[in-house]
């Protein structure tokens, strides 16, 4: 792991897999490449790419800068209050897992959301 970096931003991934195909998983990796803490959130629990994953956002008690979304909005309903209560600065909704319901909520608790892809912040040094 790179060290941390003054500017880095400790990330859950809410949706990790294991499966280097998947874009939460090519995520976590870039994310650790650019010298940012990341926690894992899956419920299948167990180690992702060296890390150990939470199987539930309750469990995590650590200060979070940004909550990077990999699910189906379907799923997010029973997600939003959990992200409320880390107090991130902000919520990025990849591709895929926008959900206006949630997006509104967030933003009415002080959580700044963005819509886009978190490899591409990175990539762009927007991150």
């Amino acid at each position: 792991m790179m060290t941390q970096n003054t500017n880095s931003k400790v990330t859950v991934i809410l949706g990790a897999s294991s499966n280097p195909e998947r874009y939460s998983n090519r995520a976590q990796r870039k994310l650790v490449n650019y010298g940012h803490p990341v926690i894992p959130v899956t419920p299948k629990g167990g180690v992702i790419e060296n890390e150990t994953t939470f199987r539930d956002m309750t469990e995590i008690n650590a200060s979070v800068d940004t909550v990077t979304i990999y699910l189906n909005p379907s799923r997010l309903n029973n997600e939003i209050d959990k992200i409320i209560s880390l107090k991130p600065k902000r919520v990025i909704f990849n591709p895929g897992s926008e959900s206006p319901d949630a997006m509104a909520k967030l933003a009415a608790n002080g959580i700044e959301v963005i819509e886009d892809c978190t490899l591409i912040l990175l990539n762009n040094d927007r991150y």
